[in-house]
């Protein structure tokens, strides 16, 4: 048996983001072609959070962000055994939402980042008009209900710092 498995966003459908517009429109593809399948939506990876802030973490003196948004990042490991869980299941449709077990600011996982690669620069916060910020702010991209990894911010932070992950401490070293 056939059985497709494709990974979304969490908040793809409420977040009017252009990129977000086009996994919407593959997950209706994917749902009209009479193919099983199961889509799974997770929510940011850790990954992309840390480079978020290590290349804010660029600029001199201090980490520009827009620190009132919510975030709720998973482990990419996590998501790939949600992922494995799935092949081994029968083909789900629209699987629940999978997501990190943490929501916090964007601030407070800077802060997070900041102490655990010890760069020392100020988080200031930028403002950011528009529909696709307020839907970060109010947290569309975070799971209501669904389903949790158990491998926090924090947690993956430190895995990572004693890996010396590139991504991680792109910044750490940087002059100013």
């Amino acid at each position: 048996m056939k059985h497709l498995i494709y990974v979304s966003i969490v908040g793809v459908d409420e977040i009017p983001f252009g990129y977000y517009r086009h996994k919407l429109g593959a997950e209706e593809i994917i749902a009209r072609s009479g193919v099983p399948f199961s889509i799974l939506r997770a929510t940011q990876f850790h990954t992309l959070v840390a480079m978020l802030i290590s290349t804010a973490a660029r600029t001199p003196f201090v980490i520009l962000l827009p620190t009132d948004f919510l975030v709720q990042s998973v482990a990419p490991s996590e998501v790939a055994a949600q992922m494995v869980r799935c092949l081994e299941a029968k083909p789900g449709a629209r699987l629940a939402d999978f997501g990190g077990p943490d929501v916090m600011t964007l601030a407070q996982a800077a802060e997070e980042w900041k102490r655990i690669t010890r760069v020392r620069k100020r988080v200031l916060h930028v403002p950011i008009p528009g529909q696709v910020a307020t839907a970060f702010r109010t947290g569309k991209n975070t799971v209501r209900s669904g389903e949790y990894g158990t491998i926090g911010w924090v947690q993956w932070l430190r895995r990572c710092e004693a890996g010396t992950s590139a991504t991680l401490l792109a910044a750490r070293d940087s002059p100013l």
